[in-house]
């Protein structure tokens, strides 16, 4: 009877601890959407969807249970025995693998660079490199969808990725901390098996500007369109149509978008085609406006057409208390400084930017197949081996550590301070961070089985009811582009 008794407790215990863990992931995603869920509740619904397809997918969106755990619970977020005040540093603050990518510099050549700077801004270092650690186990379990047998053999030696990374950033800030020069992650031999994948693809679909097959069309009068619908045959991935008002603005912004562009193009460059609404795209974004522009390019021929991505963005979720303070005093600006920073040249996509349009805050880009953004669902065969999974590991730890070293506010003081730290026991530092990252990808597989609880238990909104007045104003609900009912989400 003891034994019973006691065991009852222990379950009530954890029922009662289970209940408490999901009420804070609901919690700090409802508060981080709240806004959207009001206004657009049906690309919200879309987004945890989204989410709880795949644990690698959940991690992405749940951005904001990182932060809570971060600031709040020290018992899941412990302080470091190596870095008692960790350096504030330029960083990614979302830094996970398919935040990286292949992109396409002024001169044509291709470099692996950080490519989503949604959250980028003033981070502790050790935040932005554990959530990275995290990361890099987490897509090692997620890895290998379909064969079983390669995802246990991948994830069984997690320890060995989150201790490749730790060495890759220690060795790299060592460099830097000692006057290295900034490098530049561009096409090499022995890169390993998951960047020569995305540089290659990179080059073939330059070569064959696959974008235009997929998202256009040439009509009988030899005049270039957006096409309308599934984009790619993907029924997730749709293009609309856009608000006139909407469309008609465009010469103006691209106008005012030009001026901000780190090299000089001609203006009749940016001359509109055709533009088309975006709708299941990302995730964390998935919500988010995402508007394609077809423009003229280098010349009126139809073959050099350009496409760009214009994506409503928003605030980095940063300390802006946080000494040193604010590195911008807006949102576009702080892109506009992050990107060019934090790049090993500004031109890494000399089309990005950052401005405001109808009030929002957006960010345009080149749209092209040819920019390849490291995915999890291509670590397979070859890219899903331990060692593939441990060349990428030294790869992105090393690329991390050159955001965190770059100058953009402090010098080269961030990276000695790094340094210093760290070198006072790097195995020890190495042993407690690469236990953080498995403990921690630990919790993040509960966290994804207590939210696909959570969402079916309280339905697809997670719980938040919506009234007809929260409805936004017609104007932003056109350039929304709310859809009557949600969109397919595919595996």
């Amino acid at each position: 009877m003891r034994l019973l008794a006691l065991t009852l407790l222990f379950c009530a215990a954890c029922a009662e601890q289970s209940s408490s863990r999901t009420d804070t992931i609901v919690d700090a995603l409802v508060a981080s959407d709240l806004q959207a869920l009001r206004t657009r509740p049906l690309l919200v619904e879309g987004k945890y969807t989204r989410m709880s397809l795949g644990l690698f997918e959940y991690f992405r969106g749940s951005l904001p249970v990182y932060l809570h755990d971060v600031q709040t619970r020290a018992d899941l977020f412990p302080p470091s025995s190596y870095v008692t005040n960790p350096p504030i540093v330029p960083g990614l603050g979302d830094a996970h693998v398919e935040n990286f990518g292949t992109m396409r510099a002024s001169d044509g050549t291709f470099a692996l660079e950080p490519n989503d700077f949604d959250a980028c801004d003033m981070w502790p270092f050790l935040w932005d490199l554990r959530r990275l650690l995290v990361a890099i186990v987490i897509a090692a379990r997620d890895s290998n969808l379909g064969d079983e047998e390669a995802r246990a053999a991948a994830a069984a030696e997690s320890d060995s990725y989150a201790r490749e990374t730790l060495q890759a950033y220690i060795t790299a800030m060592h460099g830097f901390a000692n006057g290295t020069t900034l490098a530049r992650v561009v096409e090499a031999t022995d890169q390993g098996a998951v960047l020569d994948d995305a540089f290659s693809r990179s080059r073939r679909d330059d070569a064959e500007r696959r974008e235009l097959t997929t998202l256009t069309r040439i009509d009988e009068r030899g005049e270039r369109h957006l096409i309308r619908g599934a984009v790619d045959g993907e029924a997730s991935n749709t293009l609309a149509n856009l608000p006139q008002f909407a469309v008609d603005s465009l010469a103006s912004l691209l106008r005012d978008y030009r001026r901000t562009l780190v090299l000089p193009f001609p203006e009749n460059y940016f001359n509109v085609l055709d533009a088309a609404r975006e709708f299941g795209s990302g995730i964390a974004s998935w919500p988010r406006v995402r508007v394609v522009v077809l423009i003229d390019g280098p010349t009126p021929d139809r073959e050099d057409d350009l496409l760009l991505e214009i994506k409503e963005t928003g605030d980095s979720g940063g300390l802006a208390w946080t000494p040193p303070g604010p590195i911008a005093d807006s949102i576009v600006a702080r892109i506009r400084v992050m990107s060019r920073g934090i790049w090993a040249r500004p031109d890494a996509d000399p089309l990005l930017s950052a401005i405001n349009w109808f009030g929002m805050p957006v960010v345009i880009r080149t749209e092209s197949d040819a920019f390849k953004t490291l995915r999890v669902s291509r670590l397979v065969n070859a890219r899903g081996t331990p060692d593939a999974l441990r060349d990428m590991s030294r790869a992105l730890g090393a690329l991390l550590a050159r955001v965190h070293a770059s100058a953009l506010v402090q010098g080269s003081e961030g990276a000695r301070a790094i340094d210093t730290a760290v070198q006072t026991d790097v195995v020890g530092f190495v042993n407690e961070e690469s236990a953080f990252a498995l403990r921690y990808a630990d919790i993040v597989a509960e966290d994804f089985a207590l939210f696909r609880a959570a969402l079916n238990a309280r339905g697809a909104r997670l719980g938040v009811r919506t009234e007809p007045g929260d409805r936004a104003h017609s104007d932003a609900s056109q350039i929304f582009g709310v859809p009557e009912s949600p969109l397919p989400v595919s595996p």
